[in-house]
């Protein structure tokens, strides 16, 4: 939550309520990357770490193959909170957030 508080953005919302997507969309990625660099270290991991967090709970499940292609697969929830932990605990820091995006597990992360 702390993190959703830092990355607000009134102007965006705004934007959508009057339909202009292109031009929220536009303000969503360079007021993010903008807002990023303004923010003290510690805001700022803790932002990066709650995208790193909502990128790895994304789990590819398999009742949307069929609309993203990608080949469902169970993940435990063992996996899934082994992941969390790491994520939150910073040990995944370093790595790039587009690597967690439809992954199952961090082995899958390890693997590739």
């Amino acid at each position: 939550m702390r993190a959703r508080e830092i990355m607000f953005d009134p102007e965006w919302l705004r934007l959508l309520a009057n339909r202009s997507h292109r031009a929220a969309a536009h303000r969503l990625k360079s007021f993010t990357e903008e807002r990023l660099r303004q923010l003290p270290e510690e805001e700022r991991s803790l932002a990066l770490r709650a995208r790193r967090l909502q990128r790895f709970l994304t789990h590819p499940y398999r009742c949307v193959e069929p609309f993203n292609g990608i080949p469902g697969r169970y993940v435990s929830i063992e996996d899934t909170l082994s992941g969390v932990e790491e994520i939150i605990a910073g040990g995944l820091d370093r790595v790039d957030e587009k690597r967690l995006q439809f992954i199952g597990g961090l082995s899958e992360l390890q693997a590739s």
